[in-house]
């Protein structure tokens, strides 16, 4: 079995970084030109709450969402009923046109990225970084 391996020379080769592979298992965040979306993912990762409050960065082109208590004046309520399926679209015109213009986002894709699980003040939050996001239109991704 050793005479079948060779040695390589690394030199080169860099780590590809995980985010660039998309799975089920990882919180996503879609933008569209008037609504937002959440996978599965993104509600366990915060323990399937009620509602959320979405904070903006919009010069670093990140969103950070955090669980919230439904009587919170900020609060989204993300979760439809008991049980959450693929993911709930939620509408906002106003908010996703706006990040469209600012981003300078074409509103004939939709944008998609993989979250990561962040943590201020004891406070568990998933953070969307829309400058690696994904691109695309109809059940294609584009380059």
């Amino acid at each position: 079995m050793d005479s079948l391996m060779t040695e390589i020379d690394l030199e080169g080769f860099q780590v590809v970084n995980s985010q660039y592979f998309s799975t089920i298992s990882a919180p996503q965040m879609t933008i569209w030109c008037d609504s937002v979306s959440f996978s599965q993912a993104a509600y366990a990762a915060l323990n399937n709450c009620e509602a959320i409050s979405i904070m903006l960065n919009k010069d670093k082109k990140c969103i950070l969402i955090s669980p919230v208590q439904t009587s919170n004046p900020n609060a989204i309520v993300w979760r439809k009923g008991k049980s959450v399926t693929k993911y709930c679209k939620i509408s906002c015109t106003t908010f996703a046109r706006k990040l469209f213009d600012d981003w300078g986002l074409n509103d004939d894709y939709r944008y998609r990225t993989i979250g990561r699980l962040v943590q201020s003040d004891r406070k568990v939050m998933v953070l969307f970084d829309f400058t690696q996001s994904e691109k695309w239109k109809g059940d294609k991704a584009v380059k």
